[in-house]
């Protein structure tokens, strides 16, 4: 793996998960800081009506809202307090509380499972993508997207003094990051609102980040592949202004496709 699990640190539990990562998963998703993962995921997603869907890690509750939305039958799992009152508190029906490395749910019994920003916080993310490929039905299918540790960012900075990391990054976001946080129809549509939520104030007292490992494309692709997984689709992505034109260069060559940008997403089809 890029990042090599310690498995002699403490080890991050469903109480690491607070309030402060509860209100940045709504900011992202709700307050649509991660607008172009939601018009990606949503473009994947097909038709649900009458799919049994799994949503693992729910976040804010987002997907598994607009899931519901489009007529699917609706499980959300998570292991954090807070992100399980919080779902249960505002209507959600059929949350499971449970490890995503062991899944308390029957073989065979799902058309469509949603793994959005889940596996770099396991420490078992093998026997997470065996319990995918359990409980998927044959030609099921797995949206997965995680970090990715390929970038060209990631291998510039390699060859950088650590010293120098923060100033990089300030010049990546103040190059690249779009600030206008511009929304289509669509995703209004999908948010019922026309302005973007404030981000939430954590900036002098950030949430323990419980990233675990991040992967590389080819690392992730093999896991899957051994799990007996096939991948239909995949890229990456960034919530940058540059994104939708580059895009349509990159998506030319799978090399670049796979280290453009930050985010990586897989299609995976059990057959």
């Amino acid at each position: 793996m890029k990042q090599v699990i310690d498995l002699s640190a403490p080890r991050i539990i469903r109480s690491d998960y607070t309030d402060r990562h509860l209100q940045t998963y709504i900011y992202q998703a709700d307050g649509g800081a991660h607008s172009r993962k939601i018009r990606i995921v949503f473009s994947l997603l097909g038709d649900l009506e009458g799919k049994n869907v799994l949503d693992l890690g729910i976040g804010s509750g987002f997907y598994s809202r607009l899931c519901a939305e489009a007529g699917a039958n609706v499980f959300s799992l998570d292991h954090a307090d807070c992100i399980v009152d919080h779902y249960r508190e505002n209507g959600g029906s059929n949350v499971i509380q449970a490890s995503c490395e062991t899944l308390p749910l029957r073989s065979d019994s799902f058309d469509l499972i949603l793994a959005l920003d889940v596996i770099e916080h396991l420490y078992e993310p093998m026997s997470f993508l065996q319990e995918v490929y359990r409980i998927l039905k044959t030609t099921g299918r797995l949206v997965l997207v995680t970090d990715n540790a390929d970038t060209f960012m990631s291998a510039f900075k390699s060859c950088v003094p650590s010293f120098f990391h923060p100033h990089l990054l300030w010049l990546y976001r103040s190059l690249v990051k779009n600030p206008g946080r511009a929304f289509s129809s669509l995703e209004r549509k999908l948010r019922r609102q026309k302005t973007v939520s404030a981000p939430p104030k954590v900036a002098t007292n950030p949430p323990r980040c419980t990233h675990v490992v991040e992967f590389g494309t080819g690392e992730l692709a093999a896991m899957v592949g051994n799990c007996g997984l096939n991948i239909s689709r995949f890229g990456t992505f960034a919530e940058t202004r540059f994104y939708d034109w580059m895009s349509r260069s990159v998506s030319a060559s799978a090399f670049l496709r796979g280290r453009m940008w930050h985010r990586v997403y897989f299609v995976c089809v059990k057959s």
